[in-house]
């Protein structure tokens, strides 16, 4: 049997960056087949070997920090490295479907109108009937940030609240920048 356990260690440095522990950082793997897994890269090569998923190492939830936990993205939950294999093709789909010349024109659809992440899904999903919510809007929301990067759109609405370090919005309204109505 192989089920794959991440424990998070007892103590996280204070200074520990997040981008540490989304790698795999403070925590201790184990295997109930008894192989020694001594960091995330061991513990990824075992899941591979055993056609587990190499990102939630086949427990179908992923932890990026303590107290935290959500489905796997990579496999679709399923915990399978087949199903994380199916999922890698998907998303090439996706992403080869809707490119950057796609998702500009359905920004330039609303013909400077603001809109939200869903409308613009929703004109997009046309392009991949076969994409799954998830896979599309992983897209659109990566391509919205890429043009937010380059100055294409902005955010014109306000944050629905804030808690801490953290703001929240709820479906932000965007709109093209004249940047980008000159390409």
């Amino acid at each position: 049997m192989h089920a794959i356990s991440s424990t998070w260690d007892d103590v996280i440095p204070t200074d520990a960056s997040v981008l540490d522990m989304m790698a795999g950082g403070f925590r201790s793997y184990a295997c109930l087949c008894g192989q020694a897994l001594t960091d995330y890269a061991a513990a990824q090569l075992h899941a591979i070997e055993t056609a587990q998923c190499s990102v939630c190492l086949g427990r179908t939830r992923v932890s990026l920090a303590p107290g935290t936990e959500h489905g796997c993205g990579y496999c679709g939950g399923a915990g399978t490295r087949d199903a994380e294999l199916a999922e890698q093709l998907a998303r090439g789909a996706v992403e080869a479907a809707v490119d950057q010349h796609a998702f500009a024109q359905a920004v330039a659809s609303f013909q400077g109108r603001e809109f939200t992440k869903t409308e613009i899904h929703e004109r997009l999903a046309g392009l991949v009937p076969e994409a799954t919510t998830p896979q599309l809007a992983g897209r659109v929301g990566q391509l919205m940030r890429l043009f937010q990067r380059k100055g294409l759109i902005m955010q014109v609405s306000a944050p629905t609240g804030v808690d801490s370090n953290i703001v929240f919005y709820d479906n932000p309204r965007w709109q093209a920048t004249t940047s980008s109505a000159e390409q």
